[in-house]
């Protein structure tokens, strides 16, 4: 999957790139970011969670359906010193 900065975080400036793996499970969308490509096209490795406040990955949006999930188009992440 690959995502992008809507607005400038720390030291990625709006527009970085995020690519990752997402997933789903029950009633809840997970993704990790593992990689951030910058707007000079630098890449760096990056571990980033999808999270919705404190809580890990995000609701599914009513009309998912098996293989097909629905969930927020703007979502937070996380940045974590390793995978929990």
């Amino acid at each position: 999957m690959t995502g992008a900065l809507v607005m400038d975080e720390g030291k990625a400036p709006e527009g970085t790139r995020l690519e990752g793996h997402l997933w789903t499970t029950g009633d809840r969308i997970y993704g990790r970011y593992r990689r951030a490509i910058l707007p000079d096209g630098r890449s760096v490795p990056i571990c980033v969670e999808l999270v919705n406040g404190n809580t890990l990955g995000l609701d599914k949006r009513e009309g998912s359906k098996p293989g097909h999930a629905v969930g927020a188009k703007e979502v937070n992440g996380r940045a974590v010193e390793r995978w929990h």
